[in-house]
């Protein structure tokens, strides 16, 4: 579960928030607004990108920390000539994990042997 409490970002006259949502395992979000209404703020304050901010991130009832969480952004990030699999093996992550990472994600393990 991921719940945010009174998180809010001031930018000199401009606030984001405060916001308060309790979001459940499992429960897929979408954040939708114009450009400026502070959609990327809120994913940089959950993932605390930005740390200057006043509210609290709880992922299980623990606040979260930096290295406890991370977030892909829309841009293509991935290398095409090298396989999903060895994408992952590049931001040092185990590859006895990556299986579990792509259930999550509700994609066959077999796709870590195709390029992006």
């Amino acid at each position: 579960m991921l719940e945010l409490v009174n998180l809010e970002k001031s930018y000199d006259d401009i606030v984001v928030g405060p916001i308060n949502i309790c979001l459940k395992s499992n429960q897929f979000v979408s954040i939708i607004g114009a450009s400026g209404a502070g959609k990327t703020t809120l994913v940089k304050m959950i993932t605390n990108n930005i740390l200057d901010y006043r509210g609290k991130v709880y992922f299980d009832g623990v606040e979260l920390k930096k290295e406890l969480i991370s977030y892909i952004t829309q841009k293509t990030m991935l290398f095409n000539h090298l396989t999903i699999e060895e994408n992952f093996a590049l931001s040092n992550v185990d590859l006895s994990d990556v299986d579990k990472i792509l259930g999550t994600l509700n994609l066959e393990s077999n796709i870590k042997y195709k390029y992006p």
